[in-house]
């Protein structure tokens, strides 16, 4: 039998929110630091410290004073960290106030529980440690689950027991009635458990208290063990488990990071992408997530990776991601059944994540234009190829045309004989063709608006629907190496002129840009360009500054090049690997075809 793989319960919780979709309840969602004290209160009011505990302050015959019990919690728990953390918490005073409130709420609640026989030690059992191991014969190795609750409460006379779970702020059922089971699971996986039953205590911040029995939470177990299965690297359709080599190297990370003091732990197993490994991390108490972030170098050289890790927060999670020491190429035909099929599609394929799900650009809604970066052996010129074969693959010349701009002449002439070419224009390569090229797109966007006026329309879509058989198509123009064409002053400047007024107002008209350069400094890339280039592709940059100008924040410096990108439109940027277009897929794709 091989061994377990472990999976935290920090990780299986994480998961199963996101399964729910995140949807927040109806309380006030709390920061992290907030809930983390919440919890540490009960801790304390609850363990074994009679200097700390309830015991500090309330007579075990006279039980029934909070207001006592919260001021002691004041005092000895909340009052000195808020204190250290005012700069942190500044703008959460809606929050505070909540985690005061809810404080409250709770000390009233362990009033009520001392009063009812919980003052026995033995009746209760703080954080208790519980494991909860799942064999499944379509796995290849069993899962153990470990972690901890916040308490479980045992009837001495009924041996019946209650699994309590502490939650502060907003929530989701879905996502609450999961994690119920899973903590029912983990204490049913002892043998010499009884019967029992799950409370779960939601201060809002007021008090909400719903329970749960077996039979209420039989039907959740099978899902539950399909989205353990999941993190644990099992049924996900492509996606490999990780070996022994990537869990190793995870144990290396963190014995690096001791090097700087105890700072984190591992969440669980790493993720496996096609070109990096990604480590979930848990910040140790009090360490600040900023004395994390600045340690990318040190770690890859420490670790003797060719890159430097690339630390971010994404989704609220704190994230690793190191090189992969036995890299695979995705190819586009991989990729190419996943590719949206409705008529006269609008969506450039940007790359693949972690779960191998593509990630697609609407340039008809949210990405209307694009700026790509990326330096030379990024996959820049390649991306663009296969950003174009996404759309050709499900489009046909009737939906889609392009203009092609190419200072190399190199990118695009697989394409000089495409049907897709808008027409009367070949592949562009001077700036004067490309001044050219983006007035002609002027004059056709001006002529769509005449036209939405003259049929009561209000975008390229509805206007197709009243011209029928004498549709418009779609019109994307792919321009390589934007930084050569405006290299000269007099070329620049008609040239930012005609993208600015084309990303004002083109999207509607079905007329949309894609700019790629290898050089993403301040001189080429103007804030007024910028501003109408809402989509970033940002490849690997040879800085840090560049990866600012591109994205605003530090990153692609440490990207892995040949396809590996960072994509960001509004909120966080999101790792993706661009897939290989093969010289068979370029032969079908690219020539003649009607």
């Amino acid at each position: 039998m091989p061994e377990p793989v472990r999976v935290p319960v920090s990780g299986v919780r994480r998961e199963i929110w996101r399964a729910a979709g995140g949807q927040p309840g109806t309380g006030e969602p709390s920061t992290a630091m907030l809930g983390s004290l919440f919890h540490r209160s009960f801790r304390v009011l609850m363990g074994p410290d009679p200097l700390r505990n309830w015991q500090a302050v309330l007579d075990p015959d006279d039980v029934n004073h909070p207001d006592r019990l919260a001021a002691h919690v004041y005092e000895t728990i909340l009052g000195p960290r808020l204190r250290e953390s005012q700069a942190s918490l500044h703008g959460s005073a809606s929050q505070v106030l909540s985690l005061w409130e809810a404080t409250g709420h709770l000390c009233g609640w362990v009033c009520q529980m001392l009063a009812n026989g919980m003052k026995d030690r033995d009746a209760l059992s703080v954080e208790e440690q519980l494991e909860w191991r799942i064999e499944d014969p379509s796995w290849p190795a069993p899962v153990l689950v470990t972690g901890a609750v916040d308490a479980v409460w045992r009837n001495p006379a009924s041996r019946r027991w209650c699994v309590i779970d502490l939650k502060l702020g907003a929530g989701a059922p879905e996502a609450d009635l999961a994690q119920l089971c899973l903590y029912h699971e983990m204490l049913r996986a002892r043998p010499e458990e009884g019967l029992g039953e799950i409370g779960l205590f939601h201060f809002r911040p007021a008090l909400e208290r719903s329970t749960l029995s077996e039979e209420q939470i039989a039907p959740v177990r099978p899902k539950l063990v399909a989205l353990i299965g999941r993190i644990a690297g099992f049924g996900r359709p492509g996606a490999p488990s990780p070996s022994y080599a990537h869990r190793e190297l995870g144990t290396r990370l963190v014995q690096v990071l001791e090097q700087f003091g105890p700072m984190v732990t591992l969440e669980n197993d790493p993720v496996v992408g096609p070109s990096f490994l990604r480590f979930h991390l848990m910040p140790g108490p009090g360490v600040k997530v900023g004395r994390i972030l600045p340690l990318g170098s040190d770690i890859g050289v420490q670790l003797r990776l060719s890159r430097p890790a690339l630390i971010r927060v994404e989704n609220g999670m704190l994230v690793v991601d190191l090189e992969r020491p036995d890299r695979q190429t995705l190819h586009f035909a991989e990729v190419r059944p996943s590719l949206p099929q409705a008529a006269g599609n609008s969506s450039v394929l940007v790359g693949v994540d972690l779960q191998r799900s593509p990630h697609f650009a609407d340039l008809r809604t949210d990405c209307p234009h694009m700026l790509v970066a990326g330096t030379s052996g990024s996959g820049k010129s390649e991306w663009l190829r296969t950003a174009i074969a996404s759309m050709v693959a499900v489009n046909t010349p009737r939906t889609l045309r392009l203009m092609l701009i190419d200072p190399k002449r190199v990118t695009f002439q697989e394409l000089s004989g495409s049907p897709f070419l808008l027409d009367g224009f070949p592949i562009l390569s001077t700036p004067g063709e490309a001044i050219s090229g983006l007035e002609r797109l002027i004059a056709e966007m001006e002529r769509r608006y005449r036209l939405f006026a003259s049929n009561y329309a209000t975008d390229l879509d509805l206007l197709n629907r009243t011209l029928g058989e004498r549709a418009l198509p779609r019109i994307v123009c792919f321009c390589d190496e934007y930084g050569n064409l405006v290299a000269h002053k007099k070329h620049r400047e008609p040239m930012e002129r005609a993208i600015v007024q084309l990303g004002a107002k083109a999207r509607a008209a079905g007329i949309h840009l894609v700019l790629a350069t290898q050089d993403p400094r301040a001189q080429i890339l103007s804030p007024a360009l910028k501003a109408n280039l809402a989509g970033r592709v940002c490849l690997k940059t040879t800085s840090a500054t560049q990866s600012r100008m591109v994205l605003e924040e530090n990153g692609a410096e440490a990207l892995l090049g040949h396809g590996d990108l960072l994509f960001k439109t509004t909120g966080e940027a999101v790792r993706l690997q661009a897939p290989l277009l093969a010289e068979q897929d370029r032969a079908e794709l690219f020539g003649g075809r009607g």
